[in-house]
C-alpha cells in the first residue's frame, strides 16, 4: 500500500466521533502509515446533533459529500492511484456512488482499492433506520456499495453473519475483540494487508479505547 485515505465521520459531542478521528491520527503516525485524513465542511460548529439520533440528518450528508468533493478532486488531479486504500470509516457514505461511476470510466492505474467499515446498516434488525422506516432503500444502497468495495469491516461476529445472510460478496472481516490498551490489527490479503509486513496498511480499530458515549 502506497497511500491510506482516510474518510472519518464530522465530530459531535454526544457521540464517540469527536475523538475518533484523533485516534485514527495517533495510530496512524506510531505505525508509520503514509495517510491522508480527506475533509469536510460542517453546517455549524455547534457539533450537536439535532436532527436525528445517531448522527445529525443534515449534518452528515453535508459532511460527506463536501469530503468526496475534496476526494474526488485529488482522483481527478492523479494524486489517488491503484495503490493506495480509501478508507470509510462508515459504509454510509453520501456520494459515495460518484466512485464506482469514475472508477469504471479510468486508467486501471487510477483506481484504488476501497474499505468500508459497517457499523449496523439495514442487515442489524436493531438500527435505527428499522424506526424511520428507511430499510428498503437503505438495503439497496448497501447492496450497490458491496458489489464494489474491496472490503467490509464488520463491528462483530454478528453483523458479519447479517452480512452473509443478506447475500453481501464483499470480502468480510470481523474486526471486534477491542483492547482498551492497544488497537487491535487484522491481516486483509484482498486490499494488500498482511499484519506481519511493517511497510503494509495496518487496519486498526479504536473504538474500545476510550468509553463508547
Amino acid at each position: 500500500m502506497r497511500k491510506l485515505w482516510y474518510m472519518g465521520l464530522e465530530p459531535y459531542k454526544a457521540r464517540y466521533t469527536l475523538q475518533l478521528q484523533e485516534w485514527n491520527r495517533a495510530v496512524f503516525e506510531r505505525r508509520g502509515i503514509n495517510y491522508e485524513i480527506v475533509p469536510g465542511e460542517t453546517l455549524s460548529n455547534d457539533q450537536a446533533i439535532v436532527t436525528g439520533q445517531v448522527l445529525d440528518a443534515h449534518g452528515r450528508t453535508y459532511f460527506g459529500m463536501s469530503q468526496l468533493m475534496n476526494l474526488v478532486r485529488k482522483m481527478k488531479q492523479g494524486e489517488v492511484t491503484n495503490e493506495d486504500v480509501i478508507y470509510f470509516e462508515d459504509m454510509f457514505q453520501p456520494g459515495i456512488e460518484s466512485l464506482p461511476y469514475i472508477m469504471d470510466q479510468i486508467d486501471p492505474a487510477h483506481r484504488p482499492r476501497i474499505a468500508v467499515r459497517c457499523l449496523a446498516q439495514s442487515i442489524d434488525p436493531d438500527d435505527f433506520v428499522h424506526v424511520w422506516g428507511m430499510q428498503k432503500w437503505m438495503g439497496l444502497y448497501e447492496k450497490m456499495v458491496d458489489s464494489f468495495a474491496d472490503i467490509v469491516l464488520a463491528s462483530n461476529e454478528e453483523m458479519a453473519m447479517h452480512m452473509k445472510i443478506a447475500g453481501w460478496e464483499a470480502p468480510i472481516y470481523n474486526i471486534s475483540g477491542h483492547s482498551k490498551k492497544e488497537p487491535c490489527v487484522w491481516d486483509l490479503p484482498h486490499v494488500g494487508i498482511k499484519k506481519n509486513n511493517p511497510t503494509s496498511l495496518w487496519i486498526l480499530s479504536k473504538s474500545g479505547i476510550d468509553a463508547v458515549k
